[in-house]
């Protein structure tokens, strides 16, 4: 298990909107069964029929490893080419993202892949969950291997490789874009193919 924690902390300062209050208890009483939520909307492709809640975070605490990578692998079989594949994860109430200020994805590079350069506007964490490579930063070449963690800049240049011809590598990234789509300024450009 890993522990990553991206925060959006920064934004919340930015507006003016940190708050917090002391919970009165030394303990939090669980008040529901353990492992409802998973449950409850741990499926992806349903959802229980009730109240649609809209807005907020994720009602599921944990996203299992092995069914993104599941997903990642399939998707990677259907299409051949390009570097490799990117799911997102998403809140199963609302099908956006986890947060309403953070996006988190999980990525696989086929063997040898290399993905087309591109840029956006959104920063990100970059933690490769299994594999080696490079990833270019502008003209800055970062060597990764499992358990590394990487920052990524606003409108950089990326491109990552995976260095393994016979292994894929797998990546779990999170960044900044919901807050940026939310207010309609997220940008992204892609180099032309060579």
């Amino acid at each position: 298990m890993i522990w990553l924690d991206v925060l959006d902390v920064p934004f919340i300062l930015a507006i003016n909107q940190w708050f917090w209050e002391p919970f009165p208890h030394k303990v939090q009483p669980r008040s529901r069964p353990s492992g409802e939520n998973w449950k409850r909307f741990g499926a992806g492709i349903v959802r229980p029929v009730g109240p649609r809640v809209h807005d907020g975070p994720s009602p599921l605490l944990v996203y299992p490893w092995a069914r993104a990578e599941t997903a990642l692998r399939e998707l990677a079989e259907l299409d051949g080419s390009g570097g490799g594949a990117t799911v997102e994860y998403n809140n199963p109430l609302t099908g956006g993202p986890v947060l309403p200020t953070i996006g988190c994805y999980a990525h696989v590079l086929r063997p040898g892949g290399v993905t087309r350069p591109q840029r956006t506007n959104a920063s990100a964490v970059l933690h490769v969950v299994r594999g080696r490579g490079l990833t270019i930063v502008n003209d800055q070449k970062l060597e990764w291997e499992t358990g590394d963690v990487l920052a990524i800049p606003h409108w950089t240049w990326v491109h990552h490789e995976n260095r393994s011809a016979t292994e894929p590598a797998f990546l779990f990234s999170s960044s900044d874009r919901p807050i940026l789509e939310a207010f309609g300024i997220y940008r992204e450009e892609a180099a032309n193919a060579a």
